[in-house]
């Protein structure tokens, strides 16, 4: 693990605070962020009962927001790192997006 994926793991974990935080009005405590070429390019958290959208979670957000940052949708040269075990239809999702690896972080 490397110096990023550390800062990457802090951010995750900072994102799933923010619904700790306002007693998960929004949603659960999940986080995720997304690096491309050493740098973040997105990070969310989890936003289900905010959005009242139930694929809002943390890793699809973060997959929203940098497939627009970068208008694209091919992420294939990125990777996530996300905190909490995921669900199985998010799973699939991180599975066809292709990322070069993922990391599971957990405090």
């Amino acid at each position: 693990m490397n110096e990023l994926d550390k800062i990457a793991m802090k951010k995750a974990i900072e994102e799933s605070k923010i619904n700790l935080m306002n007693h998960f009005k929004n949603g659960g405590p999940f986080g995720a962020v997304i690096v491309k070429d050493g740098e973040i390019i997105s990070k969310a958290h989890n936003t289900v009962l905010e959005n009242k959208d139930a694929t809002a979670h943390a890793e699809i957000n973060a997959i929203r927001e940098a497939s627009k940052k970068l208008n694209t949708h091919d992420l294939t040269r990125l990777y996530i790192i996300y905190k909490c075990r995921t669900l199985s239809y998010v799973f699939i999702c991180n599975y066809l997006v292709e990322y070069k690896r993922s990391l599971l972080c957990k405090y």
